[in-house]
């Protein structure tokens, strides 16, 4: 059984589709999480900017949904702060077909790195050396072509396994960027790594 968000995964799908938003759950997820790691720290109206883009923030679907929207946002932040490795990755519950919890993994991973560009991070020039075969990994998961799986033991086990090496790493990535924000900041560099 693969671990779930305390965010409930329909409530998120609803309000983004509510909003019209390009993204799922799992993308959106992905993105906010890559953009706390890389150490962006936001209030609620620019994460809702940061992640809806060029959308209206009066629309009024997107008032109604605000609240829901920026738990998203907090309750992620606060995961990734946990020590006792609380994070977990916004997916379909087990009941959901494998290969579409397979195709919102997916999604997540191409969110989590897109969110890291959004947030300046440069995987090219080597801030992320240490987690750099994760990251090289995450790209090949956002590729994957997902209709042929089934819902045998191996695949079943097989994904779970996945989501769990994906959650390790995300919590990699935000001790390695957190521990290289932190030297930056004491050492006067200013107070975000890009």
């Amino acid at each position: 059984m693969t671990e779930r968000c305390d965010i409930e995964f329909d409530g998120i799908e609803q309000a983004l589709k509510q909003v019209n938003a390009l993204t799922g759950p799992s993308e959106t997820h992905g993105i906010v999480c890559g953009v706390i790691c890389a150490g962006q720290r936001m209030n609620g109206r620019t994460w809702l900017e940061t992640v809806m883009g060029a959308m209206d923030i009066q629309n009024s679907a997107l008032k109604e949904q605000r609240g829901v929207l920026f738990s998203l946002y907090q309750q992620s932040s606060e995961q990734l702060q946990d020590f006792s490795f609380g994070f977990s990755v916004l997916l379909p519950d087990d009941e959901t077909d494998l290969g579409m919890r397979a195709q919102a993994l997916s999604d997540w991973c191409r969110g989590f790195l897109s969110g890291l560009g959004l947030a300046g991070i440069n995987m090219d020039n080597g801030q992320l050396q240490e987690c750099e075969e994760a990251l090289q990994d995450f790209s090949e998961i956002a590729k994957l072509e997902h209709a042929g799986l089934s819902a045998t033991n191996n695949d079943e086990e097989s994904y779970m396994h996945i989501v769990e090496y994906v959650r390790m790493a995300v919590l990699l990535v935000y001790t390695v960027l957190t521990a290289k924000q932190n030297r930056q900041i004491s050492m006067g560099e200013g107070e975000l790594l890009h």
